[in-house]
């Protein structure tokens, strides 16, 4: 369920490019001719060598030879020593993981006039050493695990046209501190901020479900057994979005989230304020599958949890309390009991428009 990619994996694709290790191999940045369906050529910049031969700045150019450089291998330059990096404008396309595991990565510079959409699955995972990130005007979408372990990342400027975070995207960003979602976000991955540094949060009014149609092997609808077509939801806070986000001290949750999931704010031991909107439905208790506990309640071991600042009246909190999977569950093997005791726990204050200062 949860994705993962080990250092071990890129390591020993990258090390296939590099046969003689012991024999202290170099590396160089190499540019790889292609052509697309309209019969134009292009440049993918990737490296070969040793890793750790390549070091210092890493300066991509916009063209060679009159050809341009628009695309960024796969895993291009993972698991490198480059200390700095220069994204051209020409550069269109960056593929999953393409800097990944480059401990050594402490600039990323993208080019004014850069048009890339797309923060890849993994692109900068485990760059320990990257502090700041600043991103194109044209990024949609951050990908999976983007920046997943950037422990050292305390400053990342979202593009305001960004509409989905993938799952893991920041987690284990423990020096992010602070993060300003953009209008646009509708989507937040599962885990997204998991064990992040953010001391408060503040999700924007975009956020929301969605339903899709689910499709055939022939791309028609799917169907069910009265005809309906069978619908997904992708929740606007996924699961575990701000898991153990141990020095959030509030959260403020925008108007048109319907669905609280499994562990969406669960272990933030620290979080004292809490906005709900009265467009809330429900929020979850535990989710287990395939008889494995993945997450807990959305709202477990909050104990500082002291103010809940409610955006409807007492009798539509109650109405809400209804749907509160309150169950309390001691998970096998575990000496503790998980529940979202912390919201019943809790002073409502009711018709509040926001969170107070």
């Amino acid at each position: 369920m949860k994705k993962k990619f080990t250092a071990f994996i890129i390591a020993a694709v990258l090390c296939l490019a590099c046969v003689p290790l012991f024999a202290g191999c170099s590396a160089k940045t190499v540019y790889t001719l292609k052509e697309d369906e309209a019969g134009n050529k292009y440049y993918v910049a990737s490296f070969s060598g040793f890793p750790s031969g390549l070091k210092g700045e890493l300066v991509i150019p916009e063209e060679r030879d009159g050809i341009p450089v628009t695309e960024i291998a796969t895993e291009g330059f993972a698991g490198t020593s480059i200390t700095s990096v220069t994204i051209p404008k020409s550069v269109t396309k960056i593929g999953a993981a393409a800097f990944a595991y480059n401990y050594s990565l402490q600039k990323v510079t993208f080019d004014e006039g850069c048009v890339i959409t797309e923060i890849s699955q993994g692109l900068f995972g485990y760059c320990n050493s990257l502090k700041e990130i600043s991103m194109p005007s044209t990024v949609e979408k951050i990908g999976p695990m983007a920046f997943i372990n950037c422990t050292g990342l305390d400053s990342v400027s979202l593009s305001e046209n960004v509409t989905l975070i993938g799952a893991q995207a920041f987690a284990g960003c423990t020096a992010l501190t602070e993060i300003t979602l953009p209008q646009k976000l509708i989507t937040i991955g599962e885990q997204a901020f998991y064990t992040s540094g953010l001391t408060g949060i503040v999700i924007p009014d975009s956020v929301k479900d969605v339903e899709t149609e689910v499709l055939d092997e022939n791309g028609q609808p799917k169907l069910d057994d009265k005809g309906n077509k069978v619908m997904k939801t992708t929740y606007g806070i996924g699961m575990g979005a701000f898991h153990t986000c141990t020095d959030m001290k509030y959260a403020v949750v925008g108007k048109r989230v319907q669905t609280l999931r499994s562990g969406a704010f669960g272990y933030c031991p620290a979080m004292e304020k809490l906005y709900l909107p009265k467009s809330v439905e429900g929020i979850e208790g535990i989710y287990v599958e395939d008889g494995k506990v993945i997450y807990k309640h959305a709202f477990h071991h909050n104990g500082a949890l002291t103010e809940v600042y409610y955006e409807g009246t007492e009798e539509e909190w109650q109405a809400l309390l209804k749907k509160v999977n309150n169950d309390t569950v001691k998970v096998k093997g575990d000496s503790e009991q998980y529940d979202n005791s912390a919201l019943f726990n809790a002073h409502i204050n009711y018709g509040q428009a926001g969170l107070p200062e």
